[in-house]
């Protein structure tokens, strides 16, 4: 297949012509899971119903996803299983106060809750880990205070992030959940690209850990297209470009055209 007009045009500027042979560079390695689980999203998604249902005071199940689409999937299933009212969804942002936006999402209504953006505490190569230090140090005060089952939802980078520098909170853990993307999921990830030129290097160097999950998803899927993994890589070269880190550039459209040839 040949490679998008787009990544055409940007080689040639910068090197004068699309080359006839492409040097692929070795994909990134798979991310582990903490617990491989052979079944479907459907399947892994009630199980996380079936934990909220059956939990009796706080309890934490920890879910992988690197799509917003699948975890909207699973927000629609906790909602239709517990009334809109009867799932509280807390987001953290990177200058959140961790225990008022808690407070503030849960309800008496509140049967689970779902607590999304912790990625936004992680370092993502800036140094910052605050964010996770002070979550990590009110884990006792928020199960106190808030009895319910909680449910995590990080992309493939924070999970490490998590498990080291808030290792109080992670030692609650009940379960560990892979809700892996199909392509379309890919697709639809990659058409909502989060960083524009504008966006600040922390936004740009998460977004460019929570692309190299979906790479690392696309290796690990036998049906994955060489486009949508070329897609990938291209967006990855170009987060790479933004920050003037030519060679790493260089890199990703390199193997991208190799796959858009195939």
């Amino acid at each position: 297949m040949s490679s998008s007009p787009s990544l055409r045009t940007r080689w040639r500027r910068r090197h004068g012509a699309v080359a006839d042979t492409a040097r692929s560079a070795p994909p990134p390695p798979p991310i582990e899971p903490t617990i491989a689980r052979d079944s479907s999203r459907a399947e892994d998604i009630e199980s996380i119903v079936r934990f909220a249902e059956w939990s009796r005071g706080f309890g934490l199940a920890i879910a992988r996803s690197n799509h917003q689409r699948v975890t909207d999937e699973l927000l629609t299933a906790l909602q239709q299983r517990f009334g809109a009212a009867g799932v509280a969804i807390i987001r953290l942002d990177h200058a959140s106060e961790i225990v008022p936006t808690i407070a503030e999402a849960v309800t008496a209504q509140s049967r689970v809750a779902v607590l999304l953006g912790v990625e936004n505490l992680v370092d993502v190569g800036d140094g910052d880990r605050h964010g996770l230090q002070v979550l990590n140090r009110q884990r006792d005060y928020v199960a106190a205070s808030y009895p319910l089952p909680f449910v995590m939802v990080l992309p493939s980078y924070a999970l490490d992030e998590v498990a080291s520098e808030a290792p109080d909170l992670w030692s609650w853990r009940s379960e560990v959940i892979w809700l892996d993307g199909a392509g379309s999921d890919a697709a639809t990830t990659l058409a909502d690209g989060r960083t524009t030129w504008n966006s600040t290097i922390r936004e740009q160097l998460a977004e460019q850990r929570r692309l190299e999950g979906v790479l690392a998803e696309l290796h690990d899927d036998p049906n994955a297209s060489p486009e949508l993994k070329a897609n990938t890589l291209e967006a990855l070269g170009d987060l790479a470009l933004r920050r003037d880190e030519l060679d790493q550039a260089d890199t990703h459209y390199n193997t991208a055209l190799t796959l858009y040839r195939q």
